[in-house]
């Protein structure tokens, strides 16, 4: 299944990953590297090959 953005919603590539705007609220979020590609490569339709791994518990 591939995922699209909503239409008010844009991806915009920076130097350090990219910048997800929300247009119809006005919020944006900045994608780190990781994150930017992640994002890329699910708007082209590519699928996880693994699932995720649960997070370690935080140290006591």
């Amino acid at each position: 299944m591939k995922l699209s953005l909503a239409r008010d919603a844009t991806l915009t590539p920076i130097d350090a990953g990219a910048v997800l705007l929300d247009g119809r609220r006005g919020r944006y979020w900045q994608l780190n590297e990781s994150g930017s590609t992640i994002l890329r490569k699910l708007l082209d339709g590519e699928t996880p090959t693994r699932p995720p791994r649960a997070c370690p518990p935080p140290p006591r």
